[in-house]
C-alpha cells in the first residue's frame, strides 16, 4: 500500500501537468535527436537500429498509455460497471444465437 509521500498530489485542470513531465520532455526530446542522427548516419546499420529502436518506444508508449488509462479511477469504475453486467449481456447474446441459429437452420 503507497503511503502518503509516495502518492504526487492530486492535480487540478485540464493545462495541470503531472509529476515527472519536464523529465519526460527532456528524456523525448533527447530520443528524437538521437533517432534523427542515427537516421541521418552513414551507416545502414545504425539507420537499422535506429528505426527498430523507434517501433521498440512507440510501441511501449502505447502499452503505458493503456496502462494509464486503466489505472484512472474512472477506467476502474467502468470495468466494474461492464463486470457486473456481463452476466446479462451474455444471457441476451445467448438469446441472439439462438435466434440466429433458429433461422438458419429452420
Amino acid at each position: 500500500m503507497p503511503t502518503a509521500e509516495d502518492v504526487p498530489a492530486r492535480r487540478a485542470g485540464r493545462q495541470c501537468g503531472y509529476e515527472h513531465r519536464d523529465t519526460l520532455i527532456t528524456a523525448n526530446r533527447d530520443l528524437g535527436a538521437a533517432l534523427s542522427r542515427l537516421a541521418r548516419d552513414a551507416d545502414p546499420e545504425a539507420r537499422r537500429a535506429g528505426a527498430a529502436l523507434a517501433v521498440e518506444v512507440a510501441e511501449f508508449v502505447r502499452a503505458a498509455v493503456v496502462r494509464a488509462d486503466q489505472s484512472s479511477g474512472r477506467a476502474r469504475r467502468a470495468a466494474a460497471d461492464v463486470e457486473r453486467e456481463l452476466p446479462r449481456l451474455e444471457r441476451k447474446l445467448d438469446r441472439v444465437r439462438a435466434h440466429v441459429q433458429a433461422v438458419r437452420n429452420p
